[in-house]
């Protein structure tokens, strides 16, 4: 059924040209709500990722992009560390926003959380922000930035958006007219 957009992804992840990345079911604010509540949330949607498309996700985005910790700022409410609620779910690695929870860090490089070995995927604001806005050669002059640079082989920009922005759905079609061109 070519109007059948699921049985289109499973399809494609059965013949290998479409990977899946997970999160946590119903997308709650994690850090606000109790650890329990994590795990079930992850352990929930990767089982269901499994089940719908047969594909066992491996990395997530966080919902709402929440990274916040007890311990540091802005801890107000905060009443669980979710860095711990994703390895035990084999989510062996999680998207955040480069320029918020990444600060400081190079943005083309996944990082590893200390303490339990969490990889820290950064997405660059910049290469997804070119392309959710048209600008097809900034993306490319990333890329070939990256291509070019003396620090290594193992660069890497990741995009990043809602489908609903990137397909220019609803009033994303105003908003980011050249998303899906991009």
């Amino acid at each position: 059924d070519p109007v059948d957009f699921n049985a289109w992804l499973a399809s494609g992840v059965t013949a290998g040209w479409a990977g899946m990345i997970t999160s946590a079911y119903g997308q709650h604010m994690m850090p606000f709500v109790n650890n329990e509540m994590n795990d079930w949330s992850v352990n929930i949607q990767a089982q269901m990722v499994n089940t719908r498309y047969g594909y066992f996700p491996t990395v997530a985005w966080v919902p709402e992009r929440v990274w916040f910790n007890t311990t540091g700022y802005p801890s107000s409410g905060v009443n669980d560390w979710i860095g711990d609620n994703w390895l035990g779910h084999g989510i062996n690695g999680v998207i955040l926003d480069d320029d918020v929870h990444l600060s400081g860090h190079d943005n083309h490089q996944i990082h590893t959380l200390s303490g339990n070995g969490l990889r820290l995927i950064p997405r660059d604001r910049a290469f997804t922000g070119n392309i959710i806005g048209g600008n097809g050669q900034g993306s490319l002059d990333i890329l070939t930035g990256l291509a070019g640079s003396p620090v290594g082989e193992f660069r890497i920009a990741v995009f990043a958006e809602d489908w609903e922005a990137v397909a220019e759905m609803g009033g994303w079609a105003e908003i980011v007219p050249n998303a899906k061109e991009t």
